[in-house]
Parts: structure tokens; C-alpha cells; sequence
């Protein structure tokens, strides 16, 4: 024995990741020959586009998966698809109450319409997305992106990403318009709106002229005026 120093070359595994066109933290590195290696469970991201896997132009390998016995050089690729994106109509019916929502095949959505579409797709009109929406008792005042308040949307817009609109409901009332204890005229009216009062005035009641309507219920004809008497029209 001389006493001298030996030293042994390891030879190392050079790991190169290539994003692809796609943005991230993924650092090349270096391994010992015949180590394994995990990948990270990070990911790149590209706009409009939704990452698959990793590929070495042979095989294929998920975020977080082991590369056993490594020993050549490898380059990963990053793979991507195109991003889909999700249009969701919320029927948002008022509580209790229950309505008719059907796709554009006809059939009935017990809840939310869901339809999937890629980045990008063009803007449609909501009205070409579905078949119909009904609510016995209720006007449909249009999709927003609130379930009160909010704004009025009546397409997608090009579509970059998640969209969920609700639609909103008014209700609507019958008014039915008594006269000498007989239905003298019936229509439907959206709450908050105007209402119009009949144009026909009925006949005279024991010798009483006319003089307007009044929501008081009145047994029998009188000469005091009611105090809340309509007189005129575009009554709120």
C-alpha cells in the first residue's frame, strides 16, 4: 500500500423538460446513472389549453410518476389538449316552486344544463342553447349572472372560460274585475307593472251610475265614494 487516493467517476443522467409553449417552474437537473426519478407533481400551463402528461417521445409519464433506472440523457415534452370550458343555466326557480326546462333534444333538465365547449368557441345566442323554460305563474325575464341583480346576458361571448347564468322570474297574477257581483272582466298582470283597466264600463246597479273600480269588496251599491276608487288607467 502507497498510501494514495483513489477517486471513482459516476456518471450522471441529464433531465431536460421542454414546456412546449406552455409556462412553469420545472428545472433541468442531473441524477446519478441507474437512480430513479420523480417527477414533479407541478405542472405546467398554457392559455386555452389544458396539460395531458409528460412524454419522452417514446413513452409517457403522468405528473408525479417514477422514471426507474435512468440511464441515458432524457428530454420531457410537455403535452397538451385543448381547454374545455363549461356553460351552466341555473333555472333558479323561486323556492317551492317547480318549472319545465328542456335541452335542445327536448328533453327535461331536473336541475342545471351543463354543456361543455373548447376555448374558444365562437359566441352563441343562450336562446339557441336549449329548447325552452317555463314556470306556471312566473314571467322568464332573461339569464344573469346573478341570482338577483346582476347583468343581463344574452349570449356566451367568446368563450375563454366558466360561465354559470340564472335565470330570474317576475311573478304574474290574474286580476279578475267584479261588477254587480259578476265577472265583468279577467286578465294577467307581471307584478310591478302597469294595469290597465277595463275598457268597458259595466252596467248601472239599482240606479247607481258608475264611477270607478275599488279593491274593498262592497255589498251593496252606496252613495259614498271609496276612497281608494280607480279612476284612472296604467293603475301600479
Amino acid at each position: 500500500n502507497d498510501g494514495g487516493y483513489y477517486t471513482t467517476c459516476q456518471t450522471s443522467i441529464a433531465i431536460n423538460y421542454d414546456l412546449n409553449g406552455g409556462t412553469g417552474n420545472m428545472s433541468n437537473t442531473r441524477v446519478k446513472s441507474g437512480s430513479d426519478y420523480i417527477i414533479p407533481t407541478a405542472v405546467p400551463t398554457q392559455v386555452g389549453k389544458t396539460f395531458t402528461h409528460w412524454s419522452n417521445g417514446t413513452n409517457t409519464y403522468a405528473a408525479g410518476a417514477t422514471i426507474n433506472n435512468l440511464t441515458n440523457d432524457i428530454t420531457l415534452t410537455a403535452q397538451w389538449k385543448v381547454a374545455q370550458h363549461t356553460v351552466t343555466l341555473n333555472p333558479n326557480y323561486p323556492d317551492g316552486e317547480t318549472g319545465t326546462f328542456k335541452d335542445k333534444g327536448g328533453n327535461t333538465i331536473s336541475e342545471n344544463l351543463v354543456l361543455t365547449y373548447d376555448y374558444n368557441t365562437a359566441s352563441m345566442s343562450l336562446t339557441d342553447l336549449y329548447q325552452s323554460i317555463e314556470l306556471e305563474g312566473y314571467q322568464f325575464n332573461g339569464w344573469y349572472s346573478a341570482t338577483s341583480g346582476g347583468s343581463k346576458w344574452t349570449s356566451t361571448g367568446i368563450i375563454t372560460k366558466d360561465i354559470t347564468l340564472y335565470a330570474q322570474w317576475t311573478p304574474v297574477y290574474t286580476v279578475t274585475w267584479l261588477a254587480n257581483e259578476q265577472v265583468h272582466h279577467t286578465q294577467t298582470a307581471v307584478e310591478g307593472t302597469a294595469l290597465d283597466l277595463p275598457d268597458s264600463e259595466p252596467d248601472a246597479c239599482d240606479d247607481k251610475a258608475f264611477v270607478g273600480w275599488t279593491d274593498t269588496p262592497i255589498s251593496e251599491p252606496t252613495d259614498d265614494e271609496p276612497a281608494d276608487l280607480f279612476t284612472t288607467k296604467n293603475i301600479n
